[in-house]
């Protein structure tokens, strides 16, 4: 009687630390996917503002006051302000930015356009 009582304790000690191995091991690689998830969504983030930075000092160099820029990947807000003597200071960041982060900008504008400043902000 004492002999199948160790048996069956011991099965379920050891069936109870091999689950509680596997549920670590779950929670961890969910924990990794989600780092990496969130890693690759920043990143498509601040593809999309430099692109939308790119667009504005390009649209800016063509004398063009944009409020907005619409690209394919995706819409960013901008903010500008000139002193009137061709220097520019722009405030970039995307819609939804929960990953992203907001760029300044400081530009010169004569017969070309200068970027004197770029500056990534929280």
């Amino acid at each position: 009687m004492q002999k199948g009582y160790l048996a069956i304790s011991s099965i379920i000690i050891i069936t109870a630390v091999v689950f509680v191995i596997a549920v670590t091991v779950s929670y961890l690689s969910i924990g990794e996917g989600q780092t990496a998830l969130s890693l690759t969504k920043a990143e498509q983030k601040l593809n999309l503002q430099d692109s939308c930075a790119e667009e504005l000092l390009l649209r800016l160099r063509s004398n063009t006051n944009p409020v907005a820029v619409n690209l394919p990947e995706g819409d960013c807000n901008i903010l500008w302000s000139s002193d009137g003597a061709g220097n520019y200071t722009i405030y970039i960041n995307s819609f939804g930015s929960t990953y992203g982060k907001y760029f300044t900008i400081l530009a010169n504008r004569d017969y070309s356009v200068t970027v004197t400043s770029w500056q990534q902000t929280n």
